[in-house]
């Protein structure tokens, strides 16, 4: 894999020197994300600093890759009949070739996905690009087919996105979906099979690229999913295995400080894994686990904190520690991935707007979220960036941009906010129904919410109630949701509502804005919750009980007795990790129920996880809170 990221020297168009470009030849580069390249462009327009802007045949949400002076994209044409790999000059953006491939069959449509949303990768020597149909295809670098195969049919609501990777002679696929999932390996030369893994996957699919690692000398292949598991590269082994994820898993893992870090959502977990274990490693190998913050769609980013990106643009940073080292947020929508180079992480939202993060600012005393620039370019933008010879490399829905620093200086971005009065936004929400055949009306609805979010209308609330619990879109009733959380108190008896909502984030916004109140009238609702099927419902209604138990509350024993039962051995470790910290939060006020919280605890501290077993042994010694 090294002779991937040595240096090719590319002489660029505007220009009368060389330069060293690290190929970018993958998704996120390596998995990582992370460049090495120096001088990379901070401020841009649709018309400054953009060296070159290519329209493309068709759509696709496949991120771009470079080497040397190509780039590759896929696409897709006339609702999936045609699926198509491009070859562009990376120094004028001039279309070298296109190859059209036709599917074995009509495949099904996610929108938002796509018909071209798996990155291409290459060695140098071919493209290897993969579809739902007609399946992994080698080219050469001029665009001739190499070799086809077919890996479905496949059965997966959302489609398929996960990217292709390259190992020693091999080309690496993961196809999760409702039928029989799996991960192969097949020979880059002619496509013969090597190796084929079964896989566990939920009826939603999983989403996650592999990411190879290296432990103790030895390779590993990452994949995320409702469980993570790891693979020996060379012969499809599964090494070990870790529960905890949600049941359809976005983001990619990513590695650092030693660990795994997976992350789902929506509203999901944050999980830090130690590698070095063999089996199932839930109980064992699990050093971070965080119960909410993950994102749906966009994976982490380790540069140079742990970043873990929200779909709303939440910004969370973690130490090598798992300490919160500083958040921040900026007010838009997100489903590309973050990168990292040149002190700086590039964030591209679906609205064509890129965020330019100075990443020393996180490391300054005291740390803070530092947006450098907001860049506005036009159309949706779904894919992640690439970058090669101090260049960025963006694509949306229609075109592909090359952002460089060799053009005139641009003038500061001033962004419009859309505004009305509740009447007209609402007529705005209502006239764009059309989101599944268009992702864009579905862009114009989530401004809508958000705008009417902000107003003071007594119509604001019914609104923002109808629109989560009634909306098919996910992101647009996950929007109105939170909107509605941010509404305060006016909004308790509405939020009390979603708390047996179908969905789980839907459910878990709720909770955590009732905890975040101190809802004491919410306490049979939450206890309730406890009983629910989503281990991560649960914890997070444990985590509300925590913050409403510290108030004055006649609830207090049925909080304490709710907590004590959480703990049984049959619980998923997260859920008895929020009760003992919930234990430990609540302690100085238990009385009568204390030799029932002691028992509980002693149970925990023989059992076989060493991490609830230790916070268990510190909240019975004699510095503890139920010291014996």
């Amino acid at each position: 894999m090294n002779k991937l990221f040595l240096a090719v020297t590319v002489l660029l168009l505007g220009s009368q020197a060389t330069f060293a470009a690290e190929p970018w030849p993958a998704w996120r580069r390596d998995g990582t994300g992370v460049s090495n390249e120096k001088n990379l462009p901070v401020e841009w327009s649709e018309t400054e600093n953009v060296v070159w802007r290519t329209p493309l045949p068709g759509e696709g949400n496949s991120s771009p890759i470079i080497w040397a002076n190509r780039v590759f994209v896929t696409a897709a044409l006339d609702e999936g009949a045609k699926r198509l790999v491009l070859c562009l000059d990376a120094r004028n953006g001039k279309v070298l070739w296109k190859t059209e491939l036709l599917p074995d069959a009509k495949t099904l449509l996610y929108p938002k996905t796509g018909f071209a949303a798996p990155t291409p990768t290459t060695d140098s020597k071919r493209v290897f690009a993969f579809f739902d149909s007609p399946g992994l295809v080698a080219l050469d670098m001029q665009g001739k087919v190499v070799w086809k195969r077919a890996l479905g049919p496949f059965k997966a609501v959302y489609n398929l996105g996960t990217s292709t990777v390259l190992y020693k002679d091999m080309v690496i696929q993961s196809c999760d979906h409702k039928g029989e999932a799996f991960i192969a390996a097949f020979r880059q030369s002619d496509g013969s099979e090597c190796w084929r893994t079964p896989r566990k996957s939920s009826g939603f699919g999983h989403f996650g690229t592999p990411m190879l690692i290296q432990v103790q000398g030895r390779p590993q292949l990452v994949v995320n999913g409702e469980v993570v598991a790891s693979y020996d590269p060379d012969t499809g082994k599964e090494l070990w295995s870790c529960r905890g994820m949600k049941v359809c898993v976005g983001p990619s893992t990513v590695f650092g400080h030693g660990l795994v870090y997976a992350s789902s959502g929506r509203i999901g977990p944050i999980m830090g894994i130690d590698p070095s274990g063999h089996g199932d490693v839930t109980e064992t190998h699990v050093r971070m686990n965080l119960t909410t913050g993950g994102p749906y769609v966009p994976s982490p980013l380790m540069y140079p904190h742990l970043m873990v990106p929200g779909d709303n643009g939440k910004m969370l940073f973690y130490g090598a520690n798992h300490e919160l080292v500083v958040e921040g947020q900026v007010r838009d929508h997100f489903s590309s991935s973050p990168i990292g180079g040149d002190g700086k992480i590039y964030w591209c939202s679906e609205r064509g707007k890129t965020y330019v993060i100075d990443a020393a600012a996180l490391t300054a005393t005291p740390p803070a979220v530092k947006v450098l620039a907001v860049n506005q370019i036009k159309g949706v933008c779904l894919a992640s960036p690439a970058v090669a010879g101090g260049r960025l490399f963006i694509r949306t829905l229609e075109a592909l941009y090359c952002i460089g620093k060799d053009r005139a200086p641009v003038v500061a971005q001033t962004t419009q906010t859309l505004t009305g009065t509740f009447v007209e936004l609402r007529k705005r929400f209502d006239d764009h129904q059309a989101f599944w055949q268009n992702e864009k009306e579905a862009q114009i609805r989530l401004e809508a919410v958000e705008a009417i979010g902000k107003l003071d209308d007594p119509e604001v609330i019914p609104f923002l109630l109808h629109v989560a619990v009634k909306e098919a879109h996910w992101d647009i009733c996950e929007e109105a949701a939170k909107c509605l959380a941010r509404k305060g108190t006016p909004a308790i008896d509405s939020l009390m509502t979603l708390v047996p909502d179908s969905r789980p984030f839907i459910r878990t916004i709720a909770i955590n804005e009732l905890g975040r109140m101190k809802v004491a009238k919410a306490v049979p609702g939450l206890i309730k919750a406890l009983r629910d099927k989503e281990p991560l419902v649960r914890s997070a209604s444990l985590q509300a009980l925590t913050r409403i138990g510290l108030t004055e509350t006649p609830d207090f024993p049925q909080i304490i007795t709710a907590m004590v039962a959480t703990l049984s051995p049959t619980e998923e470790p997260v859920v008895r990790q929020s009760a003992l910290e919930g234990l430990a939060a609540l302690g100085s006020k238990v009385t009568t129920q204390r030799r029932e919280v002691i028992e509980a605890l002693t149970a925990v501290e023989a059992g076989p996880n060493p991490g609830l077993a230790q916070k268990a042994r510190q909240m019975l010694s004699p510095d503890g809170v139920y010291h014996r």
